[in-house]
């Protein structure tokens, strides 16, 4: 099964947009660059890799994770 993927302005746009259509956003970077960046999106769920515990996400609506690749 592939894994779609989003580019940033799609991304944006759709966070903008709000509502229940908006997805969860999970920051996934490892402590290091996490911790050494500047950038994060706002509103983001920021979890730490490994032994996240992905049911506690939402089931009902998409789930978008980054990295600093």
């Amino acid at each position: 099964m592939a894994i779609p993927r989003i580019d940033k302005e799609a991304l944006k746009e759709r966070l903008d947009s709000g509502g229940p259509d908006a997805p969860v956003v999970v920051d996934v970077r490892l402590k290091y660059p996490y911790e050494h960046s500047s950038v994060r999106i706002p509103g983001a769920v920021r979890v730490e890799p490994p032994g996240f515990d992905c049911s506690t996400l939402p089931k009902d609506r998409d789930i978008v994770t980054y990295d600093s690749d």
